[in-house]
């Protein structure tokens, strides 16, 4: 009876204890700002493998995946503009691997450590040298094939690469697996292995480091989550593996042997043993798990959560009874630094340094013996949403609004000086014109919150604007003066638009953080469009507001009054972008390959530019002569008077990635462009505006 009542006791503790870790845990941050100071690196990287026409690069792009060399001295990181080397023991860069900029999906050091295999978005195959970065060659795509996902063996002789493909009213990821088989020149030739899998049934995909197996995992809702494990050499099924309870996987791991498999959802990490389909431990943590990596020797296990932490397990343990139950909980090691969910691992092949990336856009070296950091390499970055000079302009500040971050780069030296996260659910970020002021929407809330970005403080909110809560997007735009926010839902059929004055913020902490808003209502409410509203964009002056949208008209309001002065009319599809030329003669306007060109002295049409572009981002040049038209991963420049296309530039990584935001600095002498692909890249102006050299 005493034995009952104390394992009673016991599992009481426990349950209330995990309970409590995980509401803690769980409980969302709000408000508040916190900035971490970068230490900025020695190597001038900012300048490799640039453009015509580019002074520097800010930023080294997301990381999509990190290996070792065999050797233990350089590790490779493949990023969405391409590859970097670095030093295994110090962090520090050692080069840009030469090619066009593209988003590398995965990479594989050759048995010998001499060639680097990368897989591109593109469909594409390239190979380097290690030791100089030279590209050796590149095996094009198949015809209407790109890679989604791609998986290298260890070695890179085997590629499995996942593809999206429409399927009746949903999609599904086919599946490629491809011998890459060497030949007498240093290009292997690929020889396609067929698998016997139904299309449909492929959610997530890892292949064993020795290249022999392929597991892949299938989720269906009010289903078990099912494993299966196929040949790679004659595309068998050997098993299925069913245990994880309607949970969607997040990452399956080979030990490097190929005996073992880990899986993990966003709860708990098993572990499994092919020859016998043993489930034999569970590893478990309330923040749950997303990227798995066996060490080198199979004798540890690495998980990283959503949290920043990375957990390290003993691998060849069988897990029994109620110490095995409550072992779970208990890693041999935990690595803690990040700030961030963890989005990739990599063993050195001796074991002893883990390398780890993070969403807070940093890659860490851990000790594996004792846990210690021993460098971090910082500037590696996911798409950014905006950009903004300081007053001084010798700070471009850039905004990455999934994750909340508010990155802090140095012009002259071309590294990351900071990074800021905010604490709590926003989204719809905008960053006024001299980087002082971030605009923001609760992603779970109605209100719109104001932040100093150099005071580090919030400077007010709008709580009651009135657009729908949950189903709104907002478009913020700032006065140039930064005293003025105009407002409007691009979720909004009716197409209003809100002037608010942010120039009185509160000062009390309960104002601030509580009951006061900025204001009790908008100066004006604007309406004028019978549709959505897609650009706002000030007059350099800050007198005129201009917007547009899907109702194909641009309306000119008077800012100082809220009256609209006259509507333009005649786009043949909706406005996509908005800009005022600096001398405030012209307006210009995007529809999709259309730039309308319109005298706001006479209010009528001047001209129709063609163009081969979308239009998404469109600027003047300071002297008012030069269009800038941005799209993907290029721009071009028009003379405004001839609409003659002056030159093309191609900077950012190709094919899916977008230019977000484009800026003039330095009186006009540097153009800058912010993109999807995580860099940021610095213009001279002077090279540029002339034609195409």
């Amino acid at each position: 009876m005493k034995s009952t009542r104390l394992f009673f006791t016991i599992f009481l503790v426990v349950f209330v204890v995990l309970l409590l870790t995980f509401f803690i845990r769980g409980v969302p941050k709000r408000g508040g700002l916190s900035t971490i100071t970068l230490q900025p690196s020695e190597v001038d990287y900012s300048n490799w493998e640039l453009p015509y026409g580019a002074k520097a690069r800010l930023g080294k792009g997301k990381v999509n995946d990190i290996k070792v060399s065999p050797d233990n001295t350089r590790f490779a990181v493949a990023t969405t503009i391409g590859v970097w080397m670095h030093d295994a023991n110090t962090g520090k860069e050692i080069a840009l691997f030469k090619r066009e900029r593209q988003n590398i999906k995965n990479i594989a050091f050759s048995a010998d450590g001499k060639i680097l295999t990368g897989a591109s978005s593109a469909g594409t195959i390239s190979r380097w040298k290690t030791d100089s970065g030279e590209l050796v060659g590149i095996i094009p795509k198949e015809k209407r094939q790109s890679f989604h996902s791609a998986h290298f063996s260890e070695d890179g002789t085997i590629l499995v690469t996942t593809d999206l493909l429409s399927k009746g009213d949903g999609i599904i990821e086919k599946v490629y697996v491809k011998s890459l088989e060497e030949n007498a020149t240093e290009m292997p030739t690929v020889k396609k292995i067929d698998m016997d899998f139904k299309e449909e049934d492929i959610d997530g995909i890892v292949i064993s480091p020795d290249g022999r197996f392929l597991a892949t995992s299938y989720y269906k809702r009010k289903k078990d989550d099912r494993i299966n494990v196929w040949k790679t050499d004659t595309g068998e099924h050997l098993l299925t593996l069913t245990s994880h309870k309607q949970r969607l996987l997040s990452d399956l791991a080979f030990s490097h042997d190929g005996k073992s498999l880990a899986s993990c959802d966003n709860y708990s990490i098993k572990i499994w043993d092919i020859d016998t389909t043993i489930h034999r431990a569970t590893f478990s943590d309330v923040s749950g798990f997303n990227t798995l990596i066996f060490s080198p020797n199979g004798k540890l296990l690495a998980g990283g959560g959503d949290k920043g932490v990375i957990s390290l397990w003993n691998a060849t343990q069988n897990q029994q009874g109620l110490r095995g139950f409550i072992g779970k909980y208990y890693p041999t090691l935990e690595l803690k630094g990040h700030k961030d969910e963890i989005t990739a691992l990599a063993f050195s092949p001796d074991g002893e340094l883990l390398l780890s990336a993070s969403e807070d856009n940093t890659i860490r070296g851990w000790e594996t013996s004792t846990g210690n950091l021993q460098f971090i390499c910082t500037g590696y970055i996911d798409e950014i949403s905006g950009i903004a000079a300081s007053i001084d302009e010798n700070t471009i500040i850039s905004l990455t609004n999934f994750h909340s971050q508010i990155q802090h780069w140095n012009v002259d030296t071309g590294h990351q000086k900071s990074v800021s996260y905010l604490k709590g659910y926003v989204t719809d970020e905008t960053i006024s014109p001299n980087a002082s002021i971030l605009a923001m929407k609760d992603a779970f809330g109605k209100d719109i919150r104001l932040l100093d970005i150099n005071k580090n403080r919030y400077h007010g909110s709008i709580k009651k604007h009135g657009y729908p809560k949950n189903r709104s997007r907002l478009l913020f735009e700032f006065s140039p003066d930064e005293k003025m926010l105009a407002i409007t839902s691009k979720n909004n059929q009716i197409g209003t638009i809100q002037l608010w004055d942010i120039t009185d913020p509160p000062q009390s902490f309960l104002e601030r953080h509580v009951t006061k808003s900025n204001t009790n209502r908008p100066i004006y409410t604007l309406n004028g469009h019978e549709n959505e509203v897609d650009a706002l964009t000030f007059s350099h002056s800050g007198k005129l507001l201009a917007s547009g949208g899907k109702s194909k008209q641009i309306n000119l309001w008077n800012v100082d009054t809220g009256d609209l002065k006259f509507t333009l009319t005649g786009h043949n599809r909706y406005t996509s972008a908005l800009a005022f030329s600096p001398d405030g003669k012209i307006l210009a306007s995007s529809g999709y390959g259309t730039v309308y060109l319109w005298d706001l002295t006479n209010r009528m049409l001047l001209r129709k530019c063609k163009t081969d572009v979308g239009n998404y981002i469109i600027l003047f040049s300071p002297d008012s002569k030069t269009l800038v038209v941005g799209e993907w991963d290029k721009f071009q420049l028009y003379d405004v008077q001839t609409c003659q296309l002056l030159s093309t530039h191609t900077g950012h990584s190709s094919w899916l990635h977008q230019i977000t935001d484009m800026v003039f600095i330095d009186g006009g002498k540097t153009l800058v462009s912010a993109c999807e692909d995580g860099t940021i890249v610095l213009w001279d102006w002077d090279k540029i505006s002339r034609r195409n050299p």
